[in-house]
């Protein structure tokens, strides 16, 4: 039976051989689905019980040993990683989906982070105001909270020249802490890309706002993200949110 005190070994190149396939041929998709179960696992074993669930840690092990064993036997496709670590999520009192976000919304949504992970991706760290806010969008660490304010968001996308101002929410992951990052973009849209114009700016969990360079990573990260299939993508989510929903996240 895997124990957490197992973990720690997992990272021993020694032990390599223990998840390889074998005809020795190691699918690079199984092995990030596999390095995903055992950083769920060791999370699970440092979370305060204060926080959890009545039987959340017990449950949400369980679980992910399931999800190991299946993985390990190749019989865990992607959909099922997901579904398990949503239940996981969920035993520990942590929706892994925001409240009324349908599965549209969420590959939506999905797609528009992937997208800005992408571009951040493509930066180099001086290429931003804020160096550990760019890595983090790089490593896929972070995600769009529905109380981002998009409304002349679509207003802005219905002919060439247009303009408009949006707050986009994020919950990045920096440090080993989870920040509130608001970005406040002047954009304009044109037929070939979107833009940031001056007066954009970000802050951190409430801090005073640091103004943003129109070509600052941050912004054209983002913005990439928000214009992909001509920024119907955010769209569709934005509007697939419940208001009651959004409303109650701002207040």
């Amino acid at each position: 039976m895997l124990t957490v005190d197992d973990l720690d070994h997992f990272s021993d190149s020694k032990l390599a051989h223990l998840f390889e396939t074998p005809d020795r041929q190691q699918d690079p998709d199984q092995v990030a689905r596999l390095a995903r179960i055992v950083a769920c696992l060791k999370f699970c074993s440092d979370i305060p019980d204060a926080q959890l669930l009545a039987g959340g840690a017990n449950a949400a092990r369980t679980l992910l040993r399931q999800a190991l064993r299946s993985q390990r036997r190749g019989q865990l496709d992607r959909e099922s990683l997901a579904q398990s670590l949503e239940t996981v999520l969920a035993v520990l009192g942590t929706a892994a989906r925001h409240a009324g976000e349908s599965d549209a919304a969420l590959e939506s949504r999905t797609a528009i982070e992937s997208e800005i992970q992408q571009a951040a991706a493509r930066h180099d760290a001086d290429d931003s105001i804020d160096p550990d806010l760019l890595a983090s969008l790089a490593a896929g660490a972070f995600e769009l909270l529905p109380t981002s304010e998009l409304d002349e968001l679509p207003e802005a996308l219905r002919g060439f020249g247009r303009s408009g101002v949006i707050d986009l929410d994020l919950a990045v992951d920096v440090g080993g802490a989870t920040e509130m990052l608001r970005l406040h973009l002047a954009l304009e849209c044109s037929a070939w890309r979107w833009q940031a114009v001056g007066g954009s700016c970000f802050s951190r969990n409430g801090q005073p706002a640091v103004f943003l360079e129109p070509d600052d990573a941050l912004a054209t990260s983002v913005l990439a993200g928000l214009a992909l299939r001509n920024g119907r993508h955010v769209v569709d989510w934005y509007e697939a949110l419940p208001a009651s929903v959004c409303e109650a996240q701002r207040d």
